[in-house]
């Protein structure tokens, strides 16, 4: 099931319902947050468990926003750094490609490959570097009008294996910098905006043993990317065993998510 699925889905659900006093937007933060978090548990977990679990948590989010009563979870210790005033998301040049299937299949490819010069460049101590072929929520998941793209990168350290996810969005299809944090829930979340005009959102969050350091690229054509470092290969059908820490530093995952090449 993709995400522009199970978010149909969600929409059928309440195409009876009377209006709901409800924020589209951290709805959609609280979605991708759970995209995101699928994709790095589908190793550990499974994925028919989560991809359910997913389904039933989202209308229940859906129909508790504005209930006082309603179950919530904690919102991120955010922290904002001074930068370039007038950041406005959706941005004002914002570029919504119009690709059909073919089109999405090659930029899966170029992202591939641009991912596969980019990195030992940004973690020259990375060794035995594997890249998967990009795609949607699924291996093979393309479809006109695609607007995400997302593939892993296995590797190994000194410390073990590891892993990188490198997500690509286009046409401001994302929460803007202010609700990526208040709706991740994350431990913690740092905005910077930066003298270009763009602006990195940089969080870290954690599961049992797994720690998760996400940067994303907001920048002004409406593209997005955000590359999220993984103490573990949790890509793997076998996950391998859990880092002490993450084997990559933030200064690392900036310059993978500032990389011009990765774009859509």
């Amino acid at each position: 099931m993709s995400e522009q699925e199970l978010r149909d889905g969600l929409a059928a659900l309440v195409v009876d319902e009377p209006p709901l006093n409800f924020d589209p937007d951290a709805l959609m933060a609280n979605a991708d947050a759970a995209a995101r978090r699928r994709r790095t548990l589908v190793g550990v977990s499974g994925a028919t468990v989560v991809i359910a679990a997913a389904a039933v948590a989202l209308p229940i989010t859906l129909r508790g926003v504005g209930n006082p009563n309603a179950q919530t979870t904690p919102g991120a210790v955010v922290t904002t750094t001074a930068g370039a005033p007038g950041f406005v998301w959706p941005p004002a040049h914002n570029k919504v490609p119009a690709l059909t299937v073919e089109q999405v299949e090659q930029t899966a490819h170029k992202l591939q490959t641009e991912a596969r010069r980019a990195f030992p460049r940004a973690v020259p101590t990375a060794t035995e570097v594997g890249v998967d072929l990009f795609a949607g929520e699924a291996e093979g998941d393309y479809h006109a009008g695609q607007l995400n793209l997302n593939g892993a990168v296995h590797f190994a350290t000194a410390q073990g294996r590891a892993a990188v996810d490198i997500e690509v969005n286009a046409g401001a299809s994302t929460p803007s910098p202010g609700k990526t944090c208040v709706h991740e829930s994350d431990a913690t979340c740092k905005i910077m905006p930066q003298q270009d005009g763009t602006v990195l959102v940089v969080t870290r969050w954690g599961q049992d043993q797994l720690q998760v350091l996400t940067v994303r690229h907001f920048r002004p054509d409406g593209v997005v990317v955000a590359v999220s470092g993984y103490n573990a290969d949790t890509f793997l059908p076998k996950p391998t065993p859990y880092l002490p820490r993450i084997p990559v530093t933030e200064k690392q995952l900036v310059a993978l998510a500032t990389d011009k090449g990765l774009t859509m």
